[in-house]
């Protein structure tokens, strides 16, 4: 039995395989095709029988894959493929306040036992596919994460999703071989949130349209023409926020009285528009809402979502309508259709008035418009006819309306027109007619020819810098033509090039006037002329437009356009000489650096006029090297013209460059010579030869050439040598400048020692002038026999003297030169040391204090014979700390701080040299002293040097002094400023004053430089009782006192009050300029006055000077007190003692004083006094008391 399941399974196989490839052998190429990729899905699994025996399973395979080769019989592997997570991430979208960016990643595990590959996954928000990278390989037991929207491996694509809810679905898709043994989790959704920030309404605007109901600028109402009785309300509300706002309440207000309200809905703005919603109510103004109407409003719009409340509010004006009006609406009126620029005229029929006659009539227009700006105007409607119009009862008659249809606009406009009729009724009664308007603007006739090669306006070819001209026949047309504009385009070759409109225009357009116009239906020829510029590129054609305007009577404007062309020829004719071996190059031949080179050359004029000649030159090389051409020039061009077929020579000038480099040069020059039309160019080439202006004579190595200041005899140190030395003579150039130079000698064994160049000069190189040809001069050097250290021996050098000619040449002789420096006789003074140490002449500085500076004369001698040279040389000076100990351990005066006048020469009769010390800051003070070292030569036969060595230098540092300190007595601390501080000698017979100063802002004061002696210092201030201290100083140190008190000197103060009423004591009130006396008890004289302040206060003090009268000072004292009509007061019981206490406080009140006034008259006529009374000057008036005898 198993036997003939086996031969069975072979045989079922077998059949299989054929019915296989007999399908394959029935079928086209398509069917094959098509069959093939069927056969690439289809697994072959075996009948029942194959079950468990493998041996059949491979033979099957084999057979298989006979038929279909690469094909094999396989089995389903187990796997359990799932989607894990969808992860998110979040962030905004610049281009929406709302909208969020989000990337999802999707996550994949295999929890089967078995790898899978080939597996992919698809991802859907809201039923919207997104891509998830290609399938890939799952090793069992693993995960995987994916990230949606990114394709082979690019960044992925941003998700945009608005605010609210989002269904997020993904699928995994298990591969074709695979069984899933948990395909229920496969797929994974979630619901994905974009917050939602809340609606944000706002009232964007709210506007009334200019025209609408009665609303105006002024009050009273503009009655340019009667408005309608209803007025339009218009508001803007948009949402910013992420939320569509439902039923959102929009509420109207006049005069917060409410007017109506409607339900609307506004979505939140999507990526960067804002949603907005426009909203509109009609406010009925004959309602009788608001009362009375005439006047300013109050519109105030409120917007309620339920959560927030916004309102915005407008002022409006509007007017009642007057008693006298009625208002009727009628048909509509048409201007009908016109041309720009043109005007209609129609006729309107009045109504019929049973009841009255119509006296007056009258139009108001609107602005017509066609919904965008500008609008036509008002001003263009006008009634013909409405002036003394009358219209009778029961009759009609025309009304005449006109409208300009302005230029510029296109389309239809409306408006509206009101037509009032005054009725000759007891009250006149104004019935309004109100009509809407229309007006239908056609844009101006346009004959458009451009394109047409028939009407092209072709100007033909012209030169350059000429003109080309065409006659132009103009279009007949149904209007006499009253004027033609012509405008012209630039024309342009399709390049860069460009002639300008500039350069055409029409000659004789301007003919044509309303006083000569071209009649109707005819035409008339005009001329347009071209300019062709100069410089316009030549041997190209231009392209431009032309624009003909033309002005109608009584018609409109008609256009007509063409295109135009203008061909430019090349004015240049050229002839090109370079290598010409027959003409030759234009040579300018040699010539130094620096000069000029001037050649003649002849050009023949054509067989035309030449207006001017030009002539360029390119740069001129010598390989890298260049002459630019702005060297070269023609003199004699400027203003030059040439008759036909004349001869002119041309002077043409090359500058040789002072730095060019020396040799050959080639260029080109090119000569224009410009004729009436045509421009004709000669190029030439050109040459030159640059030789070089300096010419050099190097003596160096010749002895016979040598320039020697001395026969090899020498001269003595310290001492000069001159010599004449011949300039050059040349015989055919002038030398205007000579100027020599010298190098530094050395010896000349090659040992150490120099004469710097400085040493050397000439004495006449200045002022010898110019040389003329042929001649010679002497030039007068000189050397000073001064080396550095005063090394003797032979020296050499090098001398240069260049000679500069009138002509830039330059003549350069280099010579040796040789001296020798011979020892100075030398007589040496040792300057003898005494029994103290020092030598008994000394060089001695003013004393002085560290930190400044102090000078020294030292006497000398030279009456016998001039000096001609000095040398000083210090040493450092020490201080001398036996006599001024204090000075122990402090740093030496460097002799670098001790300077002279180096230059100085001392002569016959001079008596001293002087010395400058700068003190280093910080110098001990006490006494310094050292030595200088002197030397200087005699003048004489031969020159003697003296030395002196060993001079004593003395110095005394007095860096010494007294400071201290001026504190108030009450508390040693408070310190007193502007104090006086006086330095004063204290012996037997000298207390006189040395210095004063005054205290600073701490109180601090300070004498410097103080010599060796006993003092007195001696302090006062305002108010202060004075003090003093003595003290002895040794000269050296800064002696520090101990503070200086001062203590407050007694003083006299107090108020002053004066009476406002009769009774005393009684109200009082400040005392202001009141006069307040005081005086000496003992002998009744007044020391001082002083007159009370505002506040009435008045105060003596100690030491104060009071003019006119003496200073006070301790005593017994008594006050008095006046002041203009009040009782004086003198307390002369109470005394004070200035000498204690620190002061005495008086308060006083002044009481006032009766007053007795009147007024004297005298008759100077009568005696009787009954006469005119005048008033009497000069009269004695006696006070007497009347209980007295």
């Amino acid at each position: 039995m198993e036997h003939r399941r086996k031969i069975l399974a072979v045989l079922t196989a077998v059949m299989v395989v054929f019915i296989g490839m007999a399908g394959l052998l029935n079928t086209g190429a398509e069917s094959s095709v098509s069959v093939s990729n069927n056969i690439n899905n289809i697994y072959i699994y075996p009948a029942s029988v194959f079950v468990g025996d493998s041996n059949v399973m491979l033979l099957f395979n084999s057979i298989f894959l006979q038929a279909f080769p690469g094909y094999a019989m396989q089995q389903q592997t187990e796997v359990d493929i799932l989607v894990k997570n969808i992860s998110a991430i979040e962030s905004d979208d610049p281009s929406s306040p709302c909208r969020k960016i989000v990337n999802f990643t999707v996550e994949v595990c295999n929890n089967g036992s078995n790898p899978v590959s080939n597996f992919n996954v698809t991802f859907t928000v809201d039923g919207i596919s997104y891509p998830v990278g290609s399938a890939g390989y799952l090793a069992d037991g693993d995960c995987t994460s994916t990230i949606v929207n990114q394709t082979n491996g690019n960044p992925p694509v941003s998700i945009k999703l608005e605010p609210g809810n989002h269904n997020v679905v993904a699928t995994v898709n298990v591969p074709s071989g695979y069984t899933d043994t948990n395909p229920s989790n496969n797929q994974m959704s979630r619901i994905y949130n974009i917050a939602q920030s809340p609606a944000n309404l706002t009232i964007v605007s709210v506007t009334t349209p200019a025209k609408n109901g009665c609303m105006y600028n002024s009050t009273p109402c503009d009655q340019s023409y009667d408005c309608p009785i209803t007025m339009d309300i218009y508001t803007k509300i948009n949402n910013t926020g992420c939320t569509n706002a439902t039923n959102v309440n929009v509420s109207f207000y006049i005069n917060a009285t409410y007017l109506n309200s409607t339900i609307i809905n506004v979505p939140y703005g999507t990526g960067t528009t804002t949603s907005f919603m426009d909203v509109s109510t009609v406010w009925n103004l004959s309602s009788g809402l608001i009362k009375p109407l005439q006047g300013t409003h109050t519109i105030n719009v409120k917007v309620s979502d339920g959560t927030t409340n916004k309102e915005s509010t407008i002022d409006i004006t509007t007017c009642t309508m007057a008693n006298d009006r009625n208002i009727n609406y009628a048909d509509n009126i048409s201007y009908g259709t016109q041309y720009e620029g043109l005007s209609t005229t129609i006729n309107v029929t009045s109504p019929v008035f049973s009841w009255c006659n119509v006296t007056q009539v009258y139009v108001n227009f609107s602005d017509h418009s066609n919904g965008t700006v500008p609008a036509v105007g008002k001003g263009n409607f006008s009634c013909l006819n409405c002036n003394n119009l009358n219209i009778s009862a029961n009759q009609t008659k025309n009304i005449t309306l006109q409208a300009n249809f302005p230029e510029g606009y296109n389309g239809t406009y409306t408006g509206q027109t009101n037509i009032t009729f005054v009725c000759d009724e007891v009250i006149p009664m104004h019935y309004v007619y109100v009509s809407n308007s229309n007006m239908n603007v056609s844009s101006s006739p346009l004959l458009d020819y451009r394109g047409n090669e028939t009407l092209l306006l072709d100007f033909g070819a012209q030169y350059q810098g000429t003109n080309s001209s065409l006659n132009f026949t103009t279009t007949p047309l149904p209007y006499p033509i009253k004027e033609i504009i012509v405008q012209f385009t630039g024309y342009y070759n399709g390049t860069t090039y460009i002639i300008s409109n500039g350069n055409f225009n029409c000659t004789n357009c301007s003919a044509i006037t309303a006083t000569n116009m071209i009649p109707a239906n005819a035409d008339r020829v005009v001329e347009f002329l071209a300019s062709v510029p100069i410089d316009a590129a030549s041997n190209l054609t231009y392209w431009g437009n032309v624009t003909i305007i033309y002005i109608t009577e009584g018609g409109p404007v008609y256009t007509e356009k063409r295109s135009s062309n203008l061909s430019v020829k090349d004015r240049n004719i050229i002839s090109d000489y370079r290598g010409n071996e027959t003409i030759g190059a234009i040579s300018f031949g040699e010539q130094y650096q620096g000069l000029n080179r001037t050649m003649s050359l002849n050009v023949t004029a054509p067989d035309d006029n030449i207006l001017m000649v030009e002539v360029n030159f390119t740069d001129y090389y010598n390989g890298t090297n260049k002459i630019s051409g702005g060297n070269f020039s023609c003199t004699n061009c400027a203003g030059l013209t040439i008759p036909p077929n004349q001869i002119r020579e041309l002077n043409l000038t090359a500058h040789y460059p002072g730095n060019a480099v020396p040799g050959n040069y080639a260029g080109n020059i090119t000569i224009k010579l410009y004729g009436q039309v045509f421009v004709y160019q000669s190029i030439y080439s050109s040459n030159l030869t640059v030789i070089s202006a300096t010419t050099t004579y190097n003596y160096s190595g010749n002895a016979s050439m040598n320039i020697n200041f001395d026969d090899g005899t020498g001269q003595y140190l310290g001492l000069s040598n001159e010599i004449n030395y011949s300039t050059l003579k040349l015989d055919n150039n002038k030398i205007i400048n000579v100027l020599v130079n010298f190098t530094d000698y050395v010896l000349c064994n090659g040992t150490p020692g120099k004469i710097s160049k400085e040493n050397f000069t000439c004495v006449n190189c200045n002022t010898i002038g110019e040389i003329n040809k042929g001649d010679e001069k002497n030039l007068t050097l000189k050397a000073n026999y001064q080396p550095q250290n005063d090394k003797t021996g032979s020296y050499c050098g090098n001398i240069t003297i260049r000679y500069t000619t009138e002509e830039g040449l330059i003549y350069i002789i280099i010579a040796n030169s040789n001296l020798t420096v011979l020892s100075l006789p030398t007589f040496e003074y040792v300057c003898p040391i005494n029994n103290t140490g020092y030598c008994m002449g000394f060089v001695g500085f003013d004393p002085t204090t560290d930190g400044s500076s102090t000078t020294a004369k030292l006497p000398f001698d030279a009456t016998n014979a001039s000096n001609l040279n000095i040398q000083f040389v210090f040493s450092n000076l020490i201080c001398n700390i036996t006599d001024t100990p204090n000075c122990s351990g402090g740093s030496p005066i460097p002799s670098g701080s001790i300077s002279w006048d180096k230059t100085q020469v001392l002569k016959p009769n001079l008596e001293n040299v002087t010395f400058t010390m700068n003190v280093p800051a910080g110098t001990k003070a006490g006494n310094y002293t050292g030595t200088v070292n002197i030397s200087y030569v005699y003048n004489t036969s031969p020159p003697s040097q003296v030395k002196y060595i060993n001079v004593n230098v003395k110095v005394t540092i007095g860096n010494n002094g007294v400071i201290g300190k001026v504190v108030e007595c009450e508390d040693n601390v408070t310190p007193i400023k502007n104090a006086t501080v006086i330095l004063k000698n204290r012996t037997t017979t000298n207390t006189d004053e040395i210095i004063r100063t005054t205290t600073n802002d701490t109180g601090d004061y300070k004498f410097s430089n103080i010599p060796e002696g006993n003092y007195t210092v001696y302090v006062e201030a305002v108010g202060k009782i004075p003090n003093h201290i003595n003290l002895s100083h040794n000269g050296f140190s800064v002696l520090s006192l101990p503070n200086l008190l001062l203590c407050k000197a007694a003083n006299i103060r107090g108020y002053v009050t004066e009476a406002t009423t009769n009774e005393c004591p009684g109200p009082d009130t400040t005392s202001f300029g009141a006069k307040v006396e005081l005086i000496n008890k003992s002998n009744d004289q007044v020391v001082c006055i002083n007159y009370t302040d505002n506040n009435g206060f008045f105060l003596f003090e100690y030491g104060q000077i009071c003019a006119g009268y003496g200073q006070v000072m301790p005593g017994n004292y008594t006050l008095r007190f006046s002041k203009s009509e009040y009782i004086s007061v003198h307390n002369d019981t109470d005394v004070l003692n200035y000498t204690v206490g620190y002061g005495y406080e008086r308060n006083q009140t002044l009481c006032k004083a009766a007053i007795i006034n009147g007024t004297v008259t005298a008759d100077e006529t009568t005696d009787d006094c009954s006469g005119p009374q005048t008033a009497a000057a000069n009269v004695k008036v006696e006070l007497i008391n009347a209980s007295s005898t």
